[in-house]
């Protein structure tokens, strides 16, 4: 498990585009995409924080950004209104509250803070003193290497409902027709329990699929969720309290599922190293995470495309496109991201969608900026 995590590291950051400027303006015209850097969010940064932020969190009511920096186990939280950090949450690795390698969280109040520890399939119960007070082992069938794991890391993102956490996980080792389970989990706080919830797209039956084969949620409103998966054309409705699915065509305009094909067809042969691994996973073109705009009422889904491994060894990173949804799913546009935005540093804030721009970064290190972009 720990090569699928050092793995899903490295995609995460050489995740970006590669078009030229002149394929960019001319791509951003024809679709009415602006990248509004006028109303850009900018945070300053001290001396210990870079770049790469391992995941998001914003809150509308207080209007605060919440930055994971896995490297030091911080939480940084920024007014946006200046743009200024004004508190951190330093966890621990040892001791009587520790958490591990934090890789996601979800931010309740200053008394009830959850946080995801690395490797040891875990959520902690914590506050802002990082004291932790409870915990919720989430690995109920690790006697068995074949279940979906809940993960919680960048895009893959945690929501708390009602005493009740969600969050998904990889597709990895399904074995058996009849034992297909989906990635999507509630972890009922007050009994303890993790529920599959859902079920998993058809193609994924009779396959088996790497541990870098996901499925993303974001919250539309409670209490209904978006899914996207890595392997289907199709994002999918789901009510958490009537069980009830909707199913909505998310494809594409240059692949489809089809051209998404599992690693093997057989459970015994499984990627021998971590470059068979990389192989397969950057080859074929992708699906990946969903966001659901709820100020401008649409939805947003990142596709990574078919790419040629050499030439990534080579430096040459993926292209990654953004799929534009209106409320009703109807289709507004497909988009490239360009080189100089990280998508695995999104999210949704005060006016839409915001992305990471490294260029600006690289430009003036003192400064995170996150461009606002505008679809019309």
């Amino acid at each position: 498990m720990k090569s699928y995590f050092i793995l899903a590291g490295l995609f995460l950051f050489y995740f970006v585009s590669c078009e030229s400027q002149t394929e960019k303006k001319e791509y951003i015209k024809k679709n009415n995409l602006k990248i509004d850097s006028a109303n850009a969010i900018k945070l300053g940064l001290d001396a210990t924080t870079f770049f790469s932020v391992a995941y998001l969190q914003y809150n509308k009511l207080e209007n605060k950004l919440y930055l994971l920096n896995e490297q030091t186990n911080l939480i940084r939280v920024f007014d946006l209104k200046n743009g200024k950090q004004i508190k951190k949450i330093k966890f621990n690795h040892d001791g009587p509250h520790k958490v591990g390698e934090v890789w996601g969280f979800y931010y309740h109040n200053p008394d009830s803070i959850f946080v995801y520890g690395k490797f040891l399939t875990t959520i902690f119960l914590t506050d802002e003193n990082a004291e932790v007070k409870d915990k919720y082992d989430l690995s109920q069938h690790d006697n068995s290497p074949y279940y979906p794991l809940p993960i919680v890391h960048t895009l893959q993102r945690l929501f708390l409902l009602e005493n009740k956490l969600y969050l998904t996980g990889n597709y990895a080792s399904h074995l058996k027709k009849e034992n297909n389970l989906n990635p999507f989990f509630e972890y009922d706080l007050i009994k303890k329990e993790l529920k599959y919830l859902g079920t998993p797209p058809k193609k994924i039956a009779g396959a088996f699929w790497e541990s870098i084969d996901k499925m993303y949620i974001d919250m539309v409103k409670p209490p209904v969720f978006v899914l996207s998966s890595n392997v289907s054309d199709s994002l999918f409705l789901y009510n958490v309290q009537t069980a009830e699915t909707k199913r909505f065509l998310a494809r594409s305009n240059y692949f489809s599922e089809k051209d998404i094909q599992p690693f093997s067809n057989s459970p015994d042969k499984k990627a021998k190293d971590y470059l068979e691994r990389a192989k397969y996973h950057l080859e074929p073109p992708k699906y990946s995470a969903v966001l659901y705009d709820n100020v401008n009422k649409l939805f947003y889904r990142f596709v990574v495309y078919k790419h040629d491994f050499k030439k990534f060894m080579n430096g040459e990173p993926p292209k990654i496109g953004l799929i534009v949804l209106d409320e009703h799913f109807n289709k507004i546009g497909e988009f490239p991201i360009t080189k100089e935005y990280d998508f695995s540093m999104s999210f949704i804030g005060p006016k839409g969608l915001y992305i990471a721009n490294r260029k600006a970064y690289q430009t003036d290190d003192n400064h995170l900026r996150f461009d606002f972009f505008n679809i019309e």
